[in-house]
């Protein structure tokens, strides 16, 4: 059920960035003022748009790949697991509006600490 319910945020979370990032990206720029490092600062204020996009494509597809390797099983969850990990404190930075990011690291952390003998699809059959 928890990793079902993280696959579910992490892809809709992917999906939601890339329309932004498609649509508006410059939305992202807005981030910079909170920013809690420079060079998270630097870089969203001064990467053109096309550039911005580019991460930010990259960012969404990750998410997206991070949701459906969570349904998987063994090595791939704990990939996922420990990519999410990764993802949610390097967004740390963006601002005190992403200290509950930190929330994320404990039911990862549950999940990094279990075994996956097989994918969603296998444990419902």
């Amino acid at each position: 059920m928890l990793r079902t319910g993280l696959s579910v945020l992490y892809v809709t979370a992917g999906f939601i960035n890339m329309t932004f990032a498609i649509r508006n990206p410059e939305i992202y720029r807005a981030w910079a003022d909170s920013a809690l490092l420079p060079f998270y600062r630097e870089f969203m204020l001064t990467v053109p748009t096309n550039l911005l996009i580019v991460a930010l494509l990259a960012v969404a597809s990750f998410e997206v790949i991070i949701g459906a390797m969570l349904l998987t099983s063994g090595v791939y969850v704990k990939t996922a697991v420990i990519g999410a990990m990764a993802f949610h404190i390097a967004i740390l930075p963006w601002g005190l509006w992403s200290l509950p990011n930190i929330l994320f690291l404990f039911p990862l952390y549950y999940l990094l600490r279990q075994a996956f003998p097989s994918s969603i699809r296998g444990s419902i059959n």
